[in-house]
């Protein structure tokens, strides 16, 4: 059989399947369309500093902001006792979710005081957020002092210790300077 023959016979079987698969496809029922998550889940509870109105997926994104900002999981500031334990997001037992909510208020204050310390338009002024002072760690501590405070209490050698550790947990983000200057603050 020629190749001329042997592509127009390729062609005509590739036409035949496609038009074999888009009719079963026709008659195949579609699946009925799926409850939204919105509709599924119920709306927040206990938003105390957030607005009320605030949807499901707008809390996860403000949720997973934070997360981010504090280097942390949720369990940081909600209950949740693992597999088959209680998760109980709008609980407020847990400390680090009361301090949460201050320090929300309190970036609220930060952000619009800020325009008027720099004398700038509010939308030319550097906005502040989670992330601005915690860059990745739940406490922001510069490293000089974490170092300064391990030396004191446990030895220079545990503060050393302590160094190579955050250095390799940390090193390339924003959460400490392991630069010359932490380091001389540190030594001083």
């Amino acid at each position: 059989m020629s190749s001329r023959k042997t592509m127009k016979c390729s062609c005509f079987a590739f036409g035949a399947m496609l038009m074999v698969a888009s009719f079963t496809a026709a008659q195949i029922p579609s699946p009925p369309e799926p409850q939204s998550q919105q509709q599924q889940q119920p709306p927040p509870q206990n938003l105390q500093i957030l607005r009320k109105d605030t949807t499901r997926e707008q809390l996860l994104q403000t949720m997973q902001a934070f997360t981010q900002a504090l280097g942390v999981q949720c369990s940081y500031c909600h209950v949740q006792e693992g597999r088959g334990g209680r998760n109980d997001m709008a609980s407020d037992e847990k400390r680090t979710k009361l301090a949460a909510r201050q320090m929300i208020v309190l970036a609220r204050d930060i952000n619009q005081k800020l325009p008027a310390a720099v004398n700038k338009p509010a939308e030319e002024a550097t906005r502040v957020s989670c992330a601005t002072c915690h860059r990745g760690v739940p406490i922001p501590r510069a490293l000089a002092d974490i170092l300064t405070d391990t030396e004191k209490d446990e030895g220079i050698d545990a503060a050393i210790a302590q160094y190579w550790d955050l250095r390799k947990n940390f090193f390339g983000r924003a959460a400490y300077d392991f630069g010359e200057p932490s380091l001389i603050a540190a030594a001083t």
